[in-house]
Parts: structure tokens; sequence; C-alpha cells
């Protein structure tokens, strides 16, 4: 318990780390040292932003989703990994939570990342819910309503008759290690190299 919590809170000090050291541009720097200069009203930092002000806040907004989406993962991964890839099969209550964790999942990443990851867990279902059911979910349908419309389902029945949901067991990546992998593209994708200097709104590369 005591180590399942200390890698989520890395996870919040890395999203943390990441969204600071962003540099940002003439709104996010003029923010920064407001004790310098006084503090800015919304309006005005909005009306200060420049195009590196946008960048970082566009990344720093892939940045705090994909961060959750890794925790949420890595929770999915725990819940299953023993009974689902070893023992090939789930129970109806791991089922429904696990069907809980992909809303939340939804919630936070694009429906081709979502497509991504969703297809490394290795469920089962009959009818094909990634394009059917998931990639139609929005925020605004009630979360246990759909999913015990989910669960309900005949079509998506894969138990054998013991009230047990098989799961795929064949090796793939598993969901945490894609989602470290978008965390890292957004990480080069701001470095601002030390010799040309090509995005000084980005993390520098020496400090």
């Amino acid at each position: 318990r005591t180590n399942v919590t200390d890698f989520f809170l890395t996870i919040r000090d890395l999203m943390s780390w990441l969204c600071i050291m962003l540099e940002g541009g003439e709104a996010t720097r003029r923010q920064r040292w407001w004790r310098e200069k006084g503090r800015m009203t919304r309006a005005q930092f909005t009306e200060m932003m420049d195009a590196h002000d946008y960048y970082c806040s566009e990344s720093r907004a892939n940045i705090v989703r994909w961060c959750v989406a890794f925790a949420v993962t890595f929770k999915m991964y725990i819940r299953m990994a023993a009974d689902g890839y070893i023992n090939e099969a789930i129970t109806p209550a791991t089922k429904w939570a696990l069907e809980f964790d992909r809303a939340r999942l939804r919630g936070l990443l694009s429906p081709s990342e979502f497509h991504v990851v969703d297809n490394t867990l290795g469920f089962q279902d009959k009818s094909n819910d990634a394009e059917s059911l998931w990639m139609n979910y929005t925020k605004n349908v009630a979360i246990d309503n759909y999913i015990d419309e989910i669960a309900r389902d005949p079509e998506r029945d894969t138990t054998d008759g013991d009230g047990m949901y098989n799961m795929d067991p064949t090796p793939r990546a598993r969901p945490p290690v894609i989602l470290v992998y978008y965390l890292h593209e957004e990480l080069f994708r701001n470095l601002n190299d030390a010799r040309l200097l090509d995005k000084p709104y980005g993390f520098k590369e020496r400090f």
C-alpha cells in the first residue's frame, strides 16, 4: 500500500513539475513575477497571451489529462492483472468497476487515444463497443446509467455460464506504458534545445 501511494504521489509531482517548468510566453512570465509588477486580472492575462502562451496552455492540458489517465490505467491494471491476465476471467463486480474506469479514460482521452489504450486492455466484448458505445460516450451522459446499460447488454455477455467475464491474455503493451509514451512525446515536443533555442516557451534542455 505504501508503494502504491508513493507511486501516485510521484505522478502528482511529475505533473506539477512539468506544468511549472514550461516557460510560456509573455503573459505567463508576467504572472509568474506578479510580486514585482502586481497581479493581473483574468481579462488582462488573456489579452496579454501570445502564441507561446497558447502552446504551453495546450501542453499543460495534455500533461494533466495524461497523468490522470496514467493513474487510472495503473489502478485498472492492479484491479485485473491477476484474475484477468493469469486466470483469464474477471468477476461481474470487477467488470463493472473496470467499465467505470473506461468511462473515466474516455473523458480524459481523445477518441483516437482511447482506441489505442482500450485495445490493450484485453476485454472480449462481442459487440464492437470501441466504435459503437465508447466512441459515442459524452460527459453529459449519466455515468451510472450508462455503465449499467453496457453491463446489461446481452450481446456483451462473454461469460461461459459461470458468471465470469473472459479476458484475452495475449501479451501486449500495457496501458500505463502507452500513457508514459504520450508524456515522453509531449516533453520532447516542447524541449528548448540549448544550441538552437528554437522553443523559448518550452523546457530548458540545460539549467
